[in-house]
């Protein structure tokens, strides 16, 4: 187990647990839409760009907004601190509400920060599969290197942030040296599902 993050208690292994991060954010990016609001999917499974700065999609109905964290965890909980950083960016942006998402599991403490602050709803594994209802299954080979790149990407990661400091330019550093890599494993694996292609298979 990594420091200062804790494992999940039931490890998935599914054809959600297969997407890829960046299909994970256009598949939510179209959920959204469905549900009515206009979606500026500004994260970096639709930039390619190194950082998302904490904001994967922005949600806008009523005049109201909203921002969309997206974590693609399946070894991890997702614990308080990403809780606490999308309550500042929430304030920042002046947004009405924010939504933090995983495909694995919060921690209890995750869960107690946004129940306090009452604007953060907190989406699991479970509510997400549920949203999304079935997908259609990844060629074998494809599934096979979408799980191993997800793997390498999140122990690469979280191998950086045992090793950076708690702040400054080192930390900063290795985060980005880690994303970057991440990125560039994600970008060189599979074919990709498009989402009217998910449709016809939710669709039946």
């Amino acid at each position: 187990m990594r420091q200062g993050l804790k494992g999940v208690a039931h490890r998935r292994d599914d054809t959600l647990t297969g997407v890829r991060w960046d299909r994970l954010e256009h598949l939510l990016a179209a959920y959204y839409r469905e549900a009515g609001y206009q979606v500026e999917h500004v994260g970096t499974g639709a930039s390619a760009s190194r950082f998302d700065g904490g904001v994967d999609l922005k949600l806008q109905r009523d005049d109201r907004v909203v921002l969309v964290q997206v974590k693609h965890w399946n070894a991890y909980k997702v614990p308080h601190n990403e809780v606490h950083q999308l309550i500042g960016l929430m304030v920042n942006a002046r947004a009405d509400a924010a939504i933090l998402v995983t495909s694995g599991e919060f921690t209890k403490a995750a869960i107690e920060a946004a129940t306090r602050n009452g604007l953060v709803q907190l989406i699991d594994g479970d509510e997400l599969r549920a949203m999304l209802g079935p997908l259609p299954e990844a060629p074998p080979a494809t599934r096979t290197a979408d799980r191993l790149a997800a793997q390498v990407g999140e122990h690469l990661l979280h191998a950086v942030m045992d090793r950076a400091l708690p702040s400054g330019r080192k930390a900063a550093t290795s985060w980005a040296k880690a994303t970057a890599a991440t990125l560039a494993l994600n970008r060189n694996n599979g074919a990709r599902f498009t989402y009217p292609e998910w449709r016809r298979a939710r669709k039946g």
